[in-house]
């Protein structure tokens, strides 16, 4: 499926999940992003707040050397960092703790988690 929209868009697709897959329809390039955390699908709003997070990567994409932005690459490291920083969040709680709790955690990661815990921890991988 999301070949089909990548290929009638020409676009950037993000499909989350147990992994996320990123695809662009102009480059053909594939990414991978490996942080699974299922808790997410318990938090409302999780989808949203990763959309605006795409957003500000997107807004902020490095130019190549072709001087195109890579939009593609701007989403997965967005989507990795959200997924980075839930993951993180997750070893913070208690075994009783619920989605509220992580959502709380998700936002407080997400402000304190440092770049270079990001650049260590990061699992994007090239298709």
């Amino acid at each position: 499926m999301r070949y089909n929209i990548v290929q009638q868009t020409g676009g950037v697709v993000c499909m989350t999940g147990s992994n996320d897959y990123v695809t662009c329809g102009m480059t053909g390039k594939r990414y991978l992003v490996c942080h699974n955390v299922p808790q997410l699908q318990l938090i409302t709003a999780a989808g949203c707040s990763l959309s605006s997070l795409i957003a500000g990567f997107l807004a902020t994409a490095i130019e190549q050397d072709d001087g195109k932005r890579d939009y593609a690459i701007a989403t997965a490291h967005a989507t990795a960092y959200f997924s980075l920083a839930a993951e993180e969040a997750c070893k913070k709680l208690g075994p009783d703790s619920g989605p509220g709790s992580l959502r709380v955690e998700l936002l407080n990661t997400l402000q304190n988690i440092t770049p270079q815990k990001v650049k260590a921890l990061t699992k994007i991988q090239q298709l």
